[in-house]
């Protein structure tokens, strides 16, 4: 508001809170703006003060940082000439002239970060329905799936039933499996399932311990022949819908979960899933502490998703048996080497008659059948030639080398994957019960270590007639060829003597019997006589 003085002309105009900083050159005092005299904000007698501004209330949690410019905003600039001395020289009765005013942006000064509001966008606390969490190019358990901790692989104790516990390396593999007797799919979303136990398996099962540690992991002794149980699911294509998959090939697929699943056994709901969004694959749910012996009622439940209505899912327990190296030996069945090479003779013979109808319509005839004898982990021949029942082909790998490179997830546990039983030759169910020992090929490597050829040799050809040939390796004939033939071509080396030690034994006891039977003079005292006289 603008004050005036009796005669009506205008006194002074109400200053802001503060100063306007100062714009003038350097070393020129700054602007005094009109008014800014203590005297001439004082009222006069009769008029009421001027009413002053409410400032803003500070916070009392956080001070302001000093010195903040008070807000401006709403409020117009006025721009004032700079004062001169003659200005400074006039009476009060005199008011300067009228001065412009100039609406400018409003200003608004800084406030403490603790009092802006957030900018970000509003979020659900939940995700929406079609949400899929990513899947990271390398999954971190550790960090991603603590919620899951419960669900982590025992900690194992292996123990031997003679002598206390053991540090052998213990095995895993599925011995058995028990289906369930219908497929989920969008039709069928709910199945029931009586799960039969035998005595024979239950009586093996692995002890659980009491959990421990800040993390109450799990803890779990293992033996020599026990057992564990696992739940596990797998897609079935179309294909599979007409014949259910047998054990070989439901142990061969990777597990695969429906996204929306609720499994009870017995009326326990805590059957857990880890998925591949945490883990990197989905793998089996362990279910060793929910079954019990005899029957068991297991309750499956599935919402497909739209992308789901035409999945089809098998669910099955797997029995893992686990057992030690000498064990596993002696699992492995054997093929007679009349048999093996009676399978071969048929093979070309259907092959050369045209009856071999597993391919195409245009049939090579083969005079000989070729079979690589290079085992695909040591890149030499094998010791102990193995494949798989369902393995097609005639080739084999060695049994030591293959068991030597199961590995495990827990290094320090000392206990192996049991899904990593696969042929390295083609990818088909290869574990210790489905192995076979190929008689023949035995007979063939004992042949090539008795003609000193086990280093080059590659492979072998074998005849309608049942007989075999060797194909060896020309870099390895070669050198060996040229080391015989150096070794041919270089002299040998010309005998040392060696000096014939007895006879100098036998000389020097001649010589010392001699000088013993010589007689001995007698000692001769000589005087000598040094005087001259």
């Amino acid at each position: 508001m603008n004050l005036r003085t009796s005669d009506g002309g205008p006194l002074c105009q109400e200053p802001p809170a503060q100063p306007a900083f100062a714009s003038g050159p350097v070393g020129q005092p700054p602007p005094q703006l009109v008014g800014s005299n203590p005297a001439l904000r004082t009222s006069r007698v009769g008029r009421p003060p001027a009413p002053k501004r409410r400032m803003p209330a500070r916070s009392r949690a956080v001070p302001y940082p000093a010195p903040l410019p008070v807000s401006t905003q709403h409020r117009p600039v006025v721009n004032q000439a700079p004062s001169t001395p003659s200005q400074r020289g006039r009476s009060l009765g005199h008011a300067p002239t009228p001065t412009t005013v100039q609406s400018v942006s409003p200003q608004v000064a800084p406030s403490p970060r603790t009092h802006q509001a957030p900018q970000s966008a509003s979020q659900a606390l939940l995700p929406p329905f079609n949400f899929v969490l990513p899947v990271l190019a390398r999954p971190d358990p550790d960090r991603r799936a603590l919620h899951q901790a419960h669900l982590r692989s025992p900690k194992y104790n292996k123990v031997d039933k003679v002598q206390g516990n053991s540090e052998v390396k213990y095995y895993q593999y599925v011995e058995d499996i028990i289906h369930l007797p219908e497929v989920l799919s969008a039709d069928h979303d709910l199945v029931r399932w009586d799960v039969q136990i035998p005595h024979q398996y239950w009586a093996r099962k692995a002890e659980t311990l009491s959990t421990t540690g800040e993390f109450l992991t799990k803890r779990r002794n293992l033996w020599n022949g026990c057992v564990q149980f696992r739940l596990k699911c797998i897609s079935l294509d179309g294909n599979d819908l007409k014949t259910s998959p047998k054990p070989p090939g439901f142990c061969g697929r990777s597990t695969k979960w429906p996204r929306c699943l609720s499994v009870s056994i017995n009326g326990d709901m805590g059957v857990d899933f880890r998925r591949k969004a945490h883990y990197g694959v989905d793998l089996p749910a362990d279910v060793t502490d929910l079954l019990k012996e005899g029957n068991n009622q297991v309750m499956v439940g599935i919402s497909p998703t739209p992308a789901e209505m035409q999945a089809v899912y098998l669910m099955a327990i797997e029995i893992i048996c686990v057992s030690d190296y000498n064990t596993i030996l002696q699992i492995p069945g054997r093929i007679l080497a009349k048999e093996a090479m009676s399978s071969i003779v048929t093979a070309l013979k259907n092959q050369e008659s045209g009856k071999d109808d597993s391919d195409d319509d245009v049939v090579i005839a083969q005079s000989a059948l070729s079979i690589d004898l290079v085992d695909p982990f040591t890149s030499v021949i094998w010791v102990t030639p193995v494949r798989g029942k369902d393995c097609q082909h005639r080739e084999c790998f060695d049994l030591k080398s293959f068991l030597q490179s199961r590995t495990s997830r827990d290094k320090k546990s000392g206990v192996t994957d049991p899904d990593q039983w696969k042929c390295p030759i083609c990818k088909r169910d290869a574990r210790p019960q489905l192995l076979v020992i190929d008689e023949f090929l035995l007979e063939v490597r004992k042949t090539l270590e008795q003609r000193n050829q086990l280093e080059e040799a590659r492979a072998i050809l074998v005849k309608e007639d049942g007989s075999w040939e060797v194909k060896l390796d020309p870099a390895v004939s070669a050198s060996r060829s040229s080391a015989q033939a150096t070794a041919a071509a270089t002299p040998a080396p010309a005998p040392i003597p060696i000096p014939d030690k007895s006879r100098d034994i036998k000389s020097a006891e001649a010589a010392v019997t001699a000088s013993a039977a010589k007689p001995t003079d007698p000692t001769a005292i000589v005087i000598l006589d040094d005087d001259d006289n």
